[in-house]
């Protein structure tokens, strides 16, 4: 049986982002604008099958309709975002967990796939400051949130 509660990922594009947690992933990430923070757009994204980008053929090709949304992406942003927050089902524990490494590594967490989908780099950077932010927030709101510095991407996040 899978634990209700999903880990978080941190991609880091800038030191300043707030966001506000609640039980249901229901995030929102402000950009800076004078004195005033406009909100961001929050998005569901499924990731598809596995390493999907990275394979050739008809199951590639499956996820075509994915990968045109994905594109379509940035277009329906007020402006490029300096962080991103990944809720991933993929990652989970006992409670929440807020990935807080500098330099996160990759998971592999799937199987049957050609051998140099075992060998993909992902080097985004996390934000240790934006993690220990995004943990304050949800202690602040009474939910339980601790940092890992070991854990890496998994295929739903890169």
């Amino acid at each position: 049986m899978h634990s209700p509660m999903a880990r978080l990922q941190l991609f880091n594009f800038s030191e300043q982002m707030d966001a506000t947690l609640s039980l249901c992933p229901c995030l929102y990430f402000g950009v800076n604008v004078g004195a005033m923070t406009r909100r961001q757009p929050v998005f569901f994204l499924s990731h598809g099958g596995g390493p999907w980008p990275w394979l050739d053929g008809d199951f590639r090709r499956d996820f075509d309709w994915l990968e045109a949304s994905l594109q379509a992406l940035p277009a329906q942003l007020p402006e490029a975002p300096r962080a991103v927050l990944a809720v991933s089902g993929h990652w989970e524990a006992e409670g929440f967990t807020v990935s807080s490494a500098a330099r996160p590594g990759m998971v592999y967490d799937y199987y049957g796939f050609p051998e140099h989908t075992y060998a993909i780099s992902y080097p985004a950077p996390g934000s240790p400051q934006i993690a220990a932010r995004v943990i304050e927030l949800g202690r602040a709101a009474g939910i339980p949130i601790a940092a890992d510095p070991a854990r890496g991407f998994d295929h739903g996040t890169f």
